[in-house]
């Protein structure tokens, strides 16, 4: 939330991806002392997985050139 009202999104970004492998790290360390049973493992790693995606998609927009609408059209794109 606190991304939404920065500019220096990319840090935060960052941060939380980061924090996300503490939690990877975290659930796999609870299933192996079995505190976690497979089907609670299984559901928190495929979120886990599914936040970590999210992050890295917006974190990779961050991070590339913004491109001129004129510049996005499939003409433009082919060269014409």
């Amino acid at each position: 939330m606190e991304a939404t009202y920065t500019r220096n999104k990319q840090e935060l970004l960052t941060q939380a991806n980061k924090r996300i492998e503490v939690l990877r790290w975290l659930v796999r360390m609870a299933k192996d002392r079995r505190l976690l049973t497979n089907a609670q493992y299984e559901h928190s790693a495929e979120r886990l997985t599914e936040c970590g995606k999210m992050v890295g998609g917006w974190l990779k927009q961050q991070t590339r050139p913004l491109i001129p609408e004129r510049d996005r059209s499939p003409v433009a794109a082919r060269g014409e």
